[in-house]
């Protein structure tokens, strides 16, 4: 069975955090998503370099398209 993939919608200091704790619990996998070009990928990378493959795969765009497709779960921390 494949993991669930959640969405964060914001990738700041709170949407990143919430990535971080979803990966290290294992609980699924993470879509970060931002309307500014680059600081989701960003943010996903510098997650990348700090959790292991196994916890979960984390992955952003500016695609809101991409970003929504697959999404199990929203979670929202964009003002």
């Amino acid at each position: 069975m494949s993991k669930h993939k959640v969405l964060i919608v914001g990738a700041g200091q709170v949407g990143s955090s919430i990535a971080r704790h979803i990966l290290s619990c294992g609980i699924a996998d993470v879509m970060l998503y931002d309307v500014v070009p680059g600081i989701a990928a960003g943010t996903a990378l510098d997650l990348s370099h700090c959790i292991f493959e196994a916890w979960g795969a984390c992955d952003g765009t500016d695609d809101v398209e991409r970003a929504f497709a697959r999404a199990d779960m929203v979670v929202f921390t964009a003002a």
